[in-house]
């Protein structure tokens, strides 16, 4: 009995390896470089970046936050699709919507939401929602740049 879990532990570590490298080499596959010039994502991908989203990745560049586009997300709290965005090794999610008062209204819903979830104050401490325009931030972590930055925006 004792063999039979060392192999399947064997085998359940050997998988992991191959997911975890497959993983690294997607969002780590060239750290040296630009990335608005060698994307993650597919030309027809990048073509769905809104204008606003994509004059926001210009402010993040410009304050040295090395935005990276991963991809194209869904999250059921809002009615629009959004963009993974690397910044520092850290994520953050951007929602562009057509009109200012829907971002507004879907950012107003989601923060209330959690904020009065039973979820512990730390984990409340770290997520942090903004509406700008038609665009929503929506960014779990603690980074002061990161933090600051969309305090600014």
């Amino acid at each position: 009995m004792k063999r039979v879990i060392t192999i399947i532990f064997r085998w359940a570590l050997i998988a992991d390896m191959f997911i975890l490298s497959a993983v690294f080499l997607k969002l780590f596959a060239n750290p040296f470089a630009n990335p608005f010039s060698t994307p993650v994502v597919s030309a027809s991908e990048l073509q769905t970046i809104g204008p606003a989203a994509k004059d926001l990745m210009i402010k993040m560049e410009m304050v040295g936050l090395s935005p990276r586009d991963i991809g194209q997300i869904t999250r059921p709290s809002f009615t629009a699709n959004g963009r993974m965005i690397t910044l520092k090794k850290d994520n953050m999610q951007i929602f562009e919507y057509a009109d200012p008062d829907t971002a507004t209204n879907e950012a107003s819903a989601l923060t209330l939401k959690y904020k009065n979830s039973s979820r512990s104050p730390l984990w409340k401490k770290q997520m942090h929602v903004r509406a700008n325009g038609t665009l929503v931030m929506f960014y779990m972590g603690d980074q002061s740049s990161i933090v600051d930055f969309i305090a600014q925006n």
